[in-house]
């Protein structure tokens, strides 16, 4: 029989292999989950991992038949076209411009294990030839031919540049600027990208600035929290860090402070100032000094942080997890929204911005085979803005199909760029276009004076084909829609008063495209949106008919509603429209007459 003694001792025993098993449950909960864990942890656990899926958006995606591009001969083949709308939405609608019948088509040779590479790239125009240029690289020479005007290739070996470059005519000043050769190859940045150990190291630097400049006050959980990824409902928990304007720009502070003495970051961009003095494309008194930039600009942005340190505005950073995983980062400001979203078992990455309320929203999601891009947002005019890129793979044994496409909308045009590009891998390359004594001359090899004739023949015929193509394409119009899209300035009518006849044409054809008979009430309402911009008032002519003044600098959006509602009161009446010149012979008025009934 046991003495009390021993089933005392039992017990102890018992109770502290119970206790221990505890412990050691704790520790490996504690460990492999987030049962025990502050907020304040599982935050920074989980936008540390949001932080890492954000990194891979961005990253090229490399699979299989890339790595075969590496040590396989291929053929490309590459069309790209862009279709431009004028008028959109309205009577006028139009698609009758040459940039609609223009198409470049690239051809490719390729073999990067023998250093070969061979491009033929063509100029269309309703499929005929306008101009044609073939590139061409063997080892460590590169040529191009102008094969509308030469036979031969003009090729350069990339050595003993300097000397080239003298017997071309260029001044010693200008010599001593060029390399003697050209460092062309893939890893030209291998010492300017991070290293996975530095990406470790910055990241657990920054992250210990951020936890120095927080309160554990500024952490809170949301359990069982509803949220949307991919238009589908999840339930997740979220851990909330939330700042004052004042908190946030202190910790803005810090990190900039840290950042201006980041040895990892000033060592990269001492890397970068080398490339640049190496290839030396400035002169050396101007030479830009990157890294007092790079400082300059951080104590600026320092000084303006602290300018504006006051307000009551916070902020409210979430991450919400799901199995163990980073689901969704959201950040709400008082002007702003950012959400990003991943689900890592199928791919999908999205990151999402809205500026204010209906302003701008830029939304870019990712999956394994495509990448779309929508920004929609408001130009200077006040304009709605929409701009979308889409870009797809599709692999089938061999072969490759890319396709991407950047369209541009406004309330006036659409502006569609395509480009499709087929791969595929080759046991060899068939008529492969190689060069010799007949169909090429290396300029390298040339005395000073040949080379000089050589160059100066090509640079006179080059500009004359060019100028040719000019006229056939009908360059005004590429100009034009840049112009309307807002990636040029326009230069001519808008701000001169000198305007020449092609300025004229375009001004007046916006407005003379318009014209037309028995038009119906919406017809002309639309047109009304279509020109309020440059709409400034309306003269009653007579009973039956009204004038439209139109003025190029400015618009009156009153005399638009004005003319909208009249034109809803007479819902059942139809107009003709036609255009009235002023003194310039530019377009100064539209005539709106209402159509008898019979």
């Amino acid at each position: 029989m046991m003495t009390r003694k021993k089933r005392r001792t039992l017990i102890v025993v018992i109770i502290a292999v119970i206790l221990l098993i505890i412990a050691v449950v704790c520790i490996l909960l504690y460990i492999n989950t987030d049962m025990f864990k502050s907020s304040q942890t599982l935050f920074l656990k989980y936008a540390g991992k949001g932080i890492e899926n954000l990194g891979t958006i961005t990253q090229v995606i490399s699979n299989e038949y890339d790595e075969q591009l590496e040590t396989n001969p291929y053929t490309s083949n590459t069309q790209i076209k862009v279709n431009y709308i004028e008028n959109l939405g309205t009577t006028a609608e139009s698609t009758e411009n040459s940039i609609n019948s223009l198409q470049l088509t690239i051809d490719g040779q390729t073999n990067k294990q023998e250093q070969y590479d061979y491009k033929n790239i063509k100029l269309l125009k309703d499929n005929n030839q306008e101009m044609r240029v073939e590139y061409i690289q063997e080892n460590n020479n590169y040529g191009l031919r102008f094969s509308d005007l030469f036979n031969q290739f003009a090729m350069i070996e990339n050595s003993n540049l300097k000397n080239l470059y003298k017997n071309m005519g260029y001044t010693d000043e200008e010599v001593a600027n060029i390399p003697d050769s050209i460092s062309i190859n893939e890893n030209l940045f291998n010492d300017i990208n991070f290293s996975s150990e530095e990406i470790e190291t910055l990241k657990e630097k920054y992250l210990n600035v951020i936890t120095q400049n927080i309160s554990k006050d500024n952490f809170s959980k949301l359990s069982n929290q509803n949220i949307t990824i991919n238009n589908q409902s999840y339930i997740a928990d979220g851990y909330a860090l939330t700042l004052t304007k004042e908190q946030l720009n202190n910790m803005y502070v810090n990190l900039l402070e840290t950042l201006k003495q980041d040895e990892i970051i000033l060592g990269k961009i001492d890397n970068l100032q080398n490339k640049i003095n190496t290839i030396n494309l400035y002169q050396q008194n101007s030479t830009i000094n990157i890294k007092d930039e790079f400082v300059n600009s951080i104590n600026q942005k320092i000084q303006e942080i602290n300018q504006s340190n006051i307000g009551s505005d916070q902020t409210q950073i979430t991450a919400y997890e799901m199995d163990g995983q980073t689901a969704k980062i959201a950040i709400k400001t008082a002007e702003y929204e950012i959400d990003f979203d991943s689900l890592g078992n199928n791919g999908f990455l999205q990151l999402s911005l809205i500026k204010g309320e209906n302003t701008s929203e830029i939304i870019l999601e990712r999956n394994t085979n495509e990448t779309d891009l929508t920004i929609q947002t408001i130009n200077e005019e006040g304009k709605p803005i929409k701009i979308t890129y889409s870009q797809t793979n599709k692999i089938d044994n061999k072969n490759e199909t890319k396709n991407y496409s950047l369209i541009y909308e406004d309330d006036e045009q659409r502006v569609n760029a395509s480009i499709v590009q087929n791969i595929s891998i080759v046991q060899n390359l068939e008529n492969k276009v190689s060069t010799n004594e007949e169909n090429a001359v290396t300029l390298n090899n040339l005395e000073q004076g040949q080379l000089q004739q050589i160059t100066n023949n090509i640079k006179t015929a080059l500009n004359n084909k060019l100028e040719t193509v000019r006229q056939d394409i009908n360059i005004s119009d590429i100009n034009n829609m840049l112009i309307n899209i807002g990636l040029i300035r326009d230069e001519s009518v808008l701000e001169s008063t000198v305007v020449t006849e092609t300025e004229k044409n375009r001004y007046n054809s916006k407005y003379e495209l318009l014209q037309g008979e028995n038009l119906k009430s919406e017809d002309i309402s639309r047109i009304v949106d279509t020109i309020k911009s440059n709409l400034v008032n309306l003269e009653v002519v007579s009973s039956q008919e009204l004038k439209l003044k139109i003025d190029r600098h400015e618009g009156n959006e009153e005399m638009a509603k004005v003319l909208n509602d009249f034109l809803e009161d007479n819902s059942n009446q139809e107009y003709n429209l036609k255009v009235e010149y002023g003194d310039d012979g530019l377009v100064s008025a539209l005539i709106l007459t209402m159509v008898e009934k019979n």
